[in-house]
């Protein structure tokens, strides 16, 4: 049975629109009746391309943008008169009445609908008033479920729902949700790194990690829900960009189940949560968030063996250290706190001569020794050493 909502009511106007139309364009010049203008970029290019086909193809629900401003009396206005002087003039006359017998049968056999809500539907046609009963369908419709039900779940799609223990883990909201014995999906498998990005923002997104040579890899994939997931591929941002590849990286970690008795990102986390409880001298906490620089350009070339070292510990754990400082920093300012203990250390040993080898290994023996950890979390102590080797507190960059 085919239920009503905004794609199955969009699809019988456009049977009888008297001029044929793109289902792309009728779809846009309706949003753009009722959408403010800052909406409007999401419509432009490709992108915008597919934007619009999938919610005509019910590959997405109703964005919340949608909703929202149809909450509002100045664009539910302009949405009325958008029915009233378009959309209605707009249907073919010879077929007219095929067109309005066919909505009154989409919203009569659509079960969903409460008696009383399709009786006050029916109620605005038998006045005439055509525009005013298409634009209640219309803001009726779109609160429907628009998205159709998902292929039976692949094993990668479970796997990235796993990953995220069926939360959007931006907006925290469940991914999928059951009503009356029915299970209703609201997730949208995302890349990391958009489908489709402005040159304007490539550079920035290139700087934290490029475009990965398989885009439909599953580490270039996460699940978000259908609002978050469209707010993203149509109007990416850096800083989005930056945390779900903090989140990807984390999500991995906690759907590990190779993970040893002593988890080693929760020793990690146990060293971070040391560290950022000691008192750091006075004076250190200034220009600490200097530019990253990668750890070949900070280790001699004849140290090949350390800078692969701190390239292996990096490629699995910056992003998943990264985060968690950025959770202690919710607390309090904790990446200031480590970032001046880890580099006090750093400025002693280097003061006194030693090599890059023998810095690092005694940055971890000192972090060993300082909070009395046993040998097991050494490491633990190496990665974190690491981590700050990419961030900037440990090593100057090497003049060419």
């Amino acid at each position: 049975m085919v239920n009503l909502c905004y794609a199955t009511f969009l699809q019988l106007i456009k049977k009888y629109y008297v001029n044929d139309i793109e289902a792309e364009n009728l779809a846009r010049d309706i949003l753009i009746e009722i959408l403010p203008e800052s909406e409007y970029k999401k419509f432009e290019g490709e992108s915008g391309k597919k934007y619009l086909s999938a919610l005509w193809t019910r590959t997405r629900n109703i964005p919340k943008q949608i909703t929202d401003a149809l909450s509002t009396s100045f664009y539910k206005k302009a949405c009325l008169d958008h029915f009233k002087n378009v959309i209605a003039k707009d249907i073919n006359p010879a077929s007219e009445d095929d067109f309005y017998f066919n909505v009154v049968n989409l919203i009569s056999n659509d079960d969903s609908i409460s008696p009383k809500k399709k009786a006050s539907l029916h109620k605005i046609i038998e006045t005439g008033d055509k525009g005013k009963y298409l634009f209640e369908i219309f803001i009726y419709a779109i609160t429907k479920e628009n998205k159709d039900g998902p292929e039976p779940l692949d094993k990668d799609t479970i796997q990235l729902l796993a990953d995220v223990d069926q939360i959007c883990p931006l907006c925290h909201i469940p991914l999928i949700e059951t009503k009356k014995n029915k299970k209703i999906y609201r997730y949208s498998v995302t890349r990391i790194y958009p489908e489709f990005l402005d040159n304007n923002l490539k550079d920035e997104f290139d700087a934290i990690k490029p475009k990965p040579d398989e885009p439909d890899d599953s580490m270039n994939k996460i699940c978000l829900c259908d609002n978050c997931s469209s707010n993203y591929i149509y109007s990416p941002d850096f800083a989005t960009y930056e945390r779900l590849l903090r989140l990807k990286h984390q999500s991995i970690f906690n759907s590990n189940s190779k993970i040893s008795n002593f988890p080693l990102e929760d020793q990690i986390v146990y060293i971070l949560k040391c560290l950022s409880n000691t008192n750091p001298e006075d004076g250190l906490l200034d220009n600490f968030r200097m530019k990253p620089l990668e750890p070949c350009n900070k280790i001699k070339k004849e140290n090949y063996l350390l800078t692969k070292a701190i390239k292996d510990d990096n490629d699995v754990f910056f992003w998943f250290i990264k985060e968690h400082i950025s959770q202690l920093d919710a607390v309090k300012s904790s990446f200031r706190t480590i970032a001046s203990e880890i580099k006090s250390a750093f400025l002693k040993l280097n003061q006194e001569g030693y090599d890059q080898f023998e810095i690092f290994k005694q940055l971890t023996d000192w972090i060993m020794k300082e909070h009395l950890l046993p040998a097991s979390y050494y490491q633990a102590a190496h990665i974190i050493v690491s981590y700050f080797v990419q961030s900037c507190e440990v090593f100057d960059e090497i003049s060419k």
